[in-house]
């Protein structure tokens, strides 16, 4: 169900359509009160009439138009969409705004050294990681290493490592926390969390793709062109150039920063924080939004077990009812019942003899007819 849909039974509607003001009902879905009598009449749901309310609040009587049998399929479920305000844009909040025009200041910027020195431990570890064999995770001791979503040649991995290593220790800078994490397929995940999100990100060096080029072939045995005819079309050539991405849906926002022809990436690191700041924005507006449906989708569960709740209520107050009305016939069936007794013993003895057993079961059964009746207190 999508989060700015409610579904709802066509009785809870009518239930709720006469338990408040239309007015007030419509505000709770968003939507105005003549666009929600409209949902009503599409549905054969009957609302109170005009002056219905103010009636009620004087404690006049007022009559409850009885939910006739629908017509066609509108039996089912109904679905509102419900028309939320536009969401504040969170760009426009106030620690928002400064952390971006800190980033942007000149003397901020994000400065890449020509040398790695003093490495942060997270770049560290993805160094020796990456310069190792790729069975590096086969050895226990080193499955417990963190290593940074990057891919770089070992021509081009040193540069890589120190513009990680200004980006990592920037954002630990500003309080944002830089984690890196291993996957069950054995990919590495790098997450910066910034406004309570975490935003995934990951770097790699561009490669391109080159033709292969298949020579004319003379001279050559049948092996040499059964090997030729296995080569792929295509081989993958590492270019030096270096793309931060944010690995996250986000909109049609920017995501990507990579060198340029006349612009380094390392000159692209403050444009690559002020996006991952932009980003979480995007993702806590997300979370605001599915925590609102999430609260909505609990409100409505509760609403519905409070009808239910009420609806079993009225049914157990209407059975209690009926089989009071059973029981207090049921007594007096027993009474006329006994009193024929009584009278077949006196038109045949001439009385009920006193201790006799008719008489001590005519008071038992009267006990009884007492005890059955629920307009009798009974000691029974």
């Amino acid at each position: 169900m999508e989060p700015d849909i409610i579904e709802l039974k066509r009785e809870e509607l009518y239930e709720q359509v006469w338990s408040q003001p239309m007015s007030k009902l419509a505000k709770i879905y968003g939507m105005s009160d003549v666009g929600l009598a409209k949902i009503c009449r599409k549905h054969d749901i009957p609302v109170p009439g005009r002056g219905h309310w103010e009636k009620r609040t004087h404690g006049k009587p007022v009559r409850k138009n009885p939910l006739p049998i629908s017509k066609g399929t509108n039996n089912g479920t109904i679905k509102i969409r419900k028309k939320e305000k536009p969401n504040v844009d969170l760009k426009k909040d106030p620690e928002v705004e400064a952390m971006i025009a800190f980033e942007v200041q000149n003397e901020n910027r994000i400065k890449v050294k020509r040398t790695l020195h003093s490495p942060h431990p997270l770049i560290e570890e993805t160094a020796f990681i990456l310069r190792e064999e790729p069975n590096v995770w086969d050895n226990p001791s080193c499955r417990r290493l963190r290593c940074l979503n990057m891919s770089a040649s070992k021509q081009s991995l040193s540069r890589a490592l120190r513009i990680a290593d200004a980006l990592v220790k920037t954002l630990e800078k500003r309080g944002f926390q830089v984690s890196a994490s291993r996957m069950e397929d054995k990919s590495n995940k790098t997450t910066v969390t910034i406004l309570g999100e975490k935003v995934e990100f990951k770097m790699r060096e561009i490669s391109e793709r080159i033709k292969n080029t298949v020579p004319s072939g003379r001279g050559k045995s049948r092996l040499s062109f059964a090997l030729l005819d296995e080569r792929p079309e295509y081989d993958l050539r590492t270019t030096g150039r270096f793309l931060l991405q944010i690995d996250e849906y986000l909109d049609g926002k920017r995501k990507n920063w990579s060198d340029g022809k006349r612009v380094k990436l390392e000159d692209r690191l403050t444009e690559f924080v002020v996006g991952l700041i932009n980003a979480a924005v995007v993702l806590r507006a997300r979370s605001l939004k599915w925590e609102r449906w999430e609260r909505e989708k609990q409100e409505q569960q509760q609403r519905r077990e409070e009808m239910e709740r009420q609806r079993r209520e009225k049914q157990a107050r209407v059975q209690a009812l009926i089989k009071a009305a059973e029981d207090w016939q049921r007594s007096h069936q027993i009474r006329n019942y006994l009193q024929a007794v009584r009278d077949l013993a006196l038109e045949k003895y001439g009385q009920v003899a006193p201790g006799s057993k008719l008489c001590e079961w005519l008071v038992w059964a009267e006990q009884q007819a007492d005890h059955i009746d629920p307009l009798v207190e009974s000691p029974l």
